[in-house]
């Protein structure tokens, strides 16, 4: 069965920031490599951005295959997504290191979800003493919506 070619709107609410993302990029050579996701928002139904370190092998796979499969992870949310990715923007201008904005175009959404079962999704928090990260994710955030 094929799914959705869109988001539903639930997911769109749920993806406006602080939430994981499990990514899946290929190498040129098609081997899989995954890595977690926590800047990332949902454009709209169709459309989902994500901040990537420019040193990092997620944007590295994404310029040589376009190709990305998503994992959204939330309480009672467990959605797949496949889609094409590419490079926006070379630099986010809230971050003094390198990162690009990167947008995905969705192909497909499948539900993963069972209804007799419970999923807890993943959180994250910042250690005691580095609560300002907030306010840099706030800034990313709001970039990735605007660009």
């Amino acid at each position: 069965m094929v799914g959705s070619p869109e988001l539903p709107q639930q997911i769109v609410d749920f993806l406006q920031g602080r939430k994981c993302v499990v990514m899946a990029t290929a190498t040129p050579q098609g081997q899989l490599h995954t890595a977690i996701m926590t800047w990332v928002v949902a454009k709209d139904s169709r459309t989902i951005r994500v901040a990537l370190d420019k040193k990092g092998r997620p944007l590295t796979h994404i310029r040589n295959n376009e190709n990305v499969a998503l994992e959204i992870l939330g309480d009672d949310i467990n959605m797949g997504v496949i889609g094409k990715a590419r490079v926006i923007k070379e630099q986010l201008d809230s971050l003094t290191f390198p990162c690009a904005v990167v947008e995905i175009e969705i192909e497909e959404v499948i539900d993963h979800g069972f209804s007799d079962i419970c999923f807890k999704g993943p959180s994250y928090s910042f250690v005691p003493g580095k609560e300002e990260y907030s306010k840099v994710e706030e800034d990313v955030f709001a970039e990735l919506l605007q660009t």
